[in-house]
């Protein structure tokens, strides 16, 4: 989970120029393409926008630029140096643009339905939704009527920027190797870990649109504007729920069934959180310093918002991690490598697990993790012996993510199917239930194949 350090580094960078120290939070961000190689979009934008921001205001003097030029060394030295060293390694200056990140293929309806704006759902709740969407609309006013600080602009810049610039990256571009045999579930947008490098930057316009919920509620228990208010808080509601429903149906949802969950689910934490803030409202009304009521409201909001974090997309299917059918059988491939393998040598390729070696009890062997499209070129120069292990359904088909090539030349006469694994035990109810609910407990077969010569 590199992006959490991404996430910590993107924070560190903020409030070193809150705090007015520019170059610990040019050399904090820039290191954040260190943890995730996108983030450097992220980072050329704040560095961007903020020696454009000391540029207008100190002027074009030499003093000024030679204090930016130092700023702006400070922060992409370490990108600099890992993009030199993977050059001169590679032979390619354009090296990481080229093997690790490529535009998706374009169609219309395939990037207006699967992008990182629909795919925000599965990673925020409803009633987050709804504090980022107000937040988005109000964070302005917000900074604006705030104390006033000597990096406002450039943090309002940033905030805004660096979240369209890495939603734009996420959209458009693949974050795979070429090749990799993942298809269309290689789009960076479909993964909701993606997102974790900005968390601080949407946290931002949450935390805005939390207190711009508190000011509201406050001019709502004066009776004044209260109309306007719920008025906007009703439609903001809904255009969340509205956007759950096409994410659903049109997006990213496995079946109708799952659809209906997750609107039942999100309708009902919209619910819970119109009625914290009916009570913080109905206990402003009842306080003279309404103030330290906003605050206390806010801090309401933020632990409702904290319990509704593991039902995003519901993903309560965690808890059952060992009832995990793919745990299982990496467990019965491990059974059998140690009853049948005796070359402690054996190079194993798969994309299962990749620390399979766990489940084998053999330091000897080589397990080898990768993505499917790269197996046939490392096959290719592996010796005689060499296992290969693929997933299959529970039908014993192969899963769709392994390349064609790769399977006809598994079925030639170079290789021989050694073992094949289908669990084919029937789930019990509640077991039934869960995995409908989530989708995400599908028994999980194997097949070895073995090269001959």
């Amino acid at each position: 989970m590199t992006e959490l350090l991404a996430a910590v580094l993107l924070a560190i960078g903020l409030w070193c120029f809150q705090r007015n120290r520019p170059v610990c939070a040019f050399a904090a961000i820039g290191l954040m393409p260190l943890a995730r190689v996108e983030s450097c979009l992220v980072m050329g934008w704040i560095f961007f926008a903020v020696s454009l921001y000391r540029l207008r205001k100190d002027g074009f003097t030499l003093a000024c630029i030679v204090r930016l030029a130092g700023w702006n060394l400070a922060g992409i030295v370490p990108f600099a140096t890992w993009w030199i060293a993977g050059w001169l390694y590679t032979g390619k200056i354009a090296w990481l643009s080229s093997d690790y990140c490529y535009l998706r293929p374009f169609t219309l309806t395939g990037v207006l339905s699967v992008n990182a704006f629909t795919g925000l759902p599965a990673v925020l709740s409803a009633p987050l939704l709804v504090l980022l969407v107000i937040g988005l609309l109000r964070l302005p006013a917000i900074v604006k009527t705030g104390r006033q600080s000597h990096y406002d602009w450039p943090v309002m810049s940033v905030v805004y920027g660096g979240m369209l610039v890495h939603f734009v990256f996420l959209s458009l571009f693949v974050v795979y190797p070429r090749g990799s045999g993942y298809g269309d579930l290689a789009i960076s947008a479909l993964n909701p870990r993606n997102y974790n490098s900005i968390a601080p930057l949407m946290a931002v316009f949450i935390f805005g649109g939390a207190l711009s919920l508190s000011r509201m509620c406050d001019k709502i228990a004066a009776r004044s504007e209260w109309k306007w208010g719920l008025a906007g808080f009703a439609l903001a509601q809904i255009a969340v729920i509205g956007f759950f429903f096409f994410r659903s149906y049109f997006s990213f949802s496995p079946s109708r069934f799952l659809c209906v969950i997750r609107l039942i689910l999100q309708s009902s934490l919209l619910l819970g959180f119109g009625v914290v803030l009916l009570f913080s409202w109905w206990r402003i009304r009842k306080q003279e310093d309404t103030s330290k009521c906003a605050r206390g409201m806010v801090i309401c909001m933020a632990v409702y918002c904290m319990f509704c974090l593991p039902m995003t997309d519901p993903v309560f299917w965690y808890p059952l991690r060992f009832n995990d059918r793919k745990v299982v059988a990496q467990e019965k491939f491990g059974q059998w490598f140690r009853n049948n393998i005796t070359n402690q040598k054996t190079l194993v390729v798969q994309d299962m697990n990749g620390r399979l070696d766990m489940f084998c009890n053999n330091a000897g062997a080589r397990f080898v993790w990768m993505y499917p499209g790269l197996f046939s070129k490392t096959l290719e120069h592996a010796e005689s012996g060499s296992l290969v292990l693929l997933e299959t359904d529970i039908a014993g088909t192969l899963l769709d993510r392994y390349p064609k090539a790769l399977i006809d030349d598994l079925r030639s006469t170079r290789y021989k199917l050694r073992k094949e694994h289908v669990d084919k035990t029937p789930l019990a109810g509640w077991e039934q239930l869960i995995h409908k609910i989530t989708s995400r407990n599908d028994p999980v077969g194997w097949l070895v194949y073995e090269k001959v010569r």
